[in-house]
């Protein structure tokens, strides 16, 4: 046989679907848990595509082993290729497990650093929030998200990854305010000084940064929209589609004409906005607003809120962040003027 013929690995084209283990025992009933697992195996694939002598090399919990080994010995495969002779190979790959419904990813599940475990998760789970969103299960890829976010300890590298994954489902599913905090939390994550890590190359951070923009603009965000714009002055395509928006936007700072935007009080409790102008109210559509806290450049003030108040701010205070404190979900919106 010639030595320099080209291998080409063995192709799966099937894959069984089956269930979790605790579904084997409990029903599809199961509501979502965060308990997970993973089993890395290694099995050899014949020249007829069949599988063989399956091995589990690692696994994250004892109870997923014998389902996994039951699920690789249904998997069919385009046997590998040694020049254009079938040929038996051996395969490696991790099966990652949820409780809600078997789903099956290839994922770098396992690192030789036993301290990774956490990032290995992640990597877990956002193979099968991918999956999820594929399939258009809006749900279950929200459920997945949830888990991501309640693991504390992640690296940089993944914690940028979860933002991307929440910005797809964003747009995927049609979440704006979902979308607006992504692409605050990735521009915020690609200016950090981190090691000097990116993570995302100039491409992707440039279109991250226009798109937030855009948003900052449509939200009437003017302060925020401002200062972004002057941070991408230099990138050419950014002043033909922004500048005439910017002089708008500085023509409104110096008019009378008043301007408002809608607020929404997060699950922490509060929500934030730089003041564009001197003056505010705020008017409720939902929800009980609490106190209002303005951080300025040589002012601190938090006081009671008045639902029929307008507020001033002396020029001598300088620039303003507000802060107003209250319900979870209550929804308003801001008048400046």
């Amino acid at each position: 046989m010639n030595a320099e013929a080209e291998f080409v690995p063995a192709k799966r084209i099937y894959k069984s679907q089956g269930l979790h283990p605790d579904l084997v025992r409990r029903s599809s009933r199961v509501s979502f848990s965060y308990d997970s697992g993973a089993v890395e195996v290694a099995y050899m694939v014949n020249k007829n595509g069949q599988v063989s002598d399956v091995r589990v090399l690692k696994s994250t919990q004892e109870k997923f082993e014998k389902h996994a080994i039951e699920l690789v010995r249904n998997y069919t495969f385009d046997p590998a290729q040694l020049g254009s002779i079938p040929t038996s190979s051996i395969v490696r790959e991790t099966i990652v497990f949820l409780l809600d419904r078997s789903k099956i990813a290839n994922t770098n599940w396992f690192h030789s650093n036993d301290g990774d475990s956490q990032d290995d998760r992640v990597s877990g789970l956002l193979a099968v929030f991918h999956e999820y969103v594929s399939d258009q299960d809006q749900a279950q890829a929200e459920t997945v998200l949830v888990s991501m976010r309640n693991i504390r300890s992640r690296s940089f590298d993944r914690l940028v990854q979860m933002e991307l994954a929440q910005l797809l489902f964003s747009e995927v599913f049609n979440e704006p305010q979902l979308r607006f905090d992504s692409l605050q939390t990735l521009d915020w994550l690609q200016r950090l000084d981190y090691e000097g890590k990116k993570d995302l190359d100039a491409q992707t951070r440039l279109v991250i940064r226009v798109n937030l923009l855009t948003e900052l603009i449509n939200r009437s965000r003017y302060v925020e929209a401002i200062e972004l714009y002057e941070t991408m002055s230099k990138e050419e395509q950014v002043i033909r589609k922004f500048v005439s928006a910017v002089e708008e936007i500085q023509q409104i700072q110096k008019s009378a004409d008043p301007i408002q935007q809608t607020v929404l009080i997060s699950d922490s409790g509060d929500g934030h906005h730089r003041l564009f102008k001197r003056s505010f109210s705020v008017e409720l559509e939902s929800g009980n607003l609490d106190q209002i806290e303005l951080r300025c450049d040589t002012k601190f003030t938090r006081m009671e809120f008045e639902p029929d108040k307008m507020y001033a701010v002396p020029k001598r205070w300088g620039d303003c962040l507000l802060s107003l404190l209250g319900a979870p979900g209550t929804k308003g919106t801001l008048l400046e003027q």
